[in-house]
């Protein structure tokens, strides 16, 4: 059960509900892109007062890791401060000095999977190589990102490291896929589909043989072939 900021002294009140929104932020419940619940019904959760939650949410919003739309509420666009920092100083004109700090951690994480990732790991990223195969296959640009970001984010995961996974998380990743003035928010993808293909499989490859250095050179490759094409795109 989440605890309840009414059940702290009232001068601690608003530290406490802090504590409260924050470690839905941490702990998963509030995913970057999630609308959090209305402020009345935080309130009414909490037992704080509405000026008590909205001095927390402001916090929060002055250390960007949640924006207010007009009219239609309150999103989290970071999980941690650190995101939030990278994403302040990575503009969308800097999408390839991203791609090229995200390339070179996800080198490192590839070398560093391979030693750490077990069988039942293994498992999981055949899968995820499969469903991203399989929506490029299909050219479902919103199930491809979704899938293509879940294997990048899984390899990272793997490493069992948390200051790589928070620096990688901060690093929006969406900002490698190209976008097109007029289009939804679903990027619009410019991709050579059997080399990105051929890349992840190599990337797999390396890891399901245990191989350090080869898993860190096919990351490097497949990173080379992105950062090719989105600027290709873009130019």
């Amino acid at each position: 059960m989440c605890p309840s900021a009414a059940s702290t002294p009232r001068t601690s009140k608003s530290a406490a509900t802090l504590d409260v929104l924050r470690s839905r932020l941490t702990d998963g419940t509030w995913p970057v892109g999630t609308r959090i619940p209305g402020e009345h019904d935080l309130a009414t959760e909490l037992g704080v007062g509405r000026n008590t939650l909205r001095e927390a949410l402001r916090s929060l919003t002055n250390q960007g890791l949640l924006t207010a739309r007009a009219g239609d509420g309150t999103y989290v666009i970071a999980t941690d401060e650190l995101a939030a920092a990278l994403a302040r100083r990575v503009s969308p004109e800097e999408s390839r000095q991203a791609l090229e700090v995200r390339g070179a951690l996800e080198m490192q994480a590839a070398r560093i999977a391979a030693h750490r990732i077990s069988d039942t790991d293994l498992d999981t990223l055949r899968g995820l190589t499969r469903a991203r195969s399989e929506a490029s296959a299909k050219a479902d640009d919103a199930a491809f990102v979704r899938a293509d970001l879940a294997w990048h984010e899984f390899i990272v995961a793997c490493c069992e490291n948390p200051l790589l996974t928070d620096l990688y998380g901060g690093l929006d990743r969406a900002a490698s896929y190209t976008r097109e003035s007029g289009e939804s928010d679903v990027p619009r993808l410019h991709r050579p589909a059997q080399a990105m293909d051929l890349a992840h499989h190599e990337v797999l490859g390396a890891l399901i043989a245990r191989e350090p250095d080869a898993a860190m050179r096919a990351a490097a490759h497949l990173t080379d072939i992105a950062a090719t094409h989105l600027l290709e795109a873009n130019s």
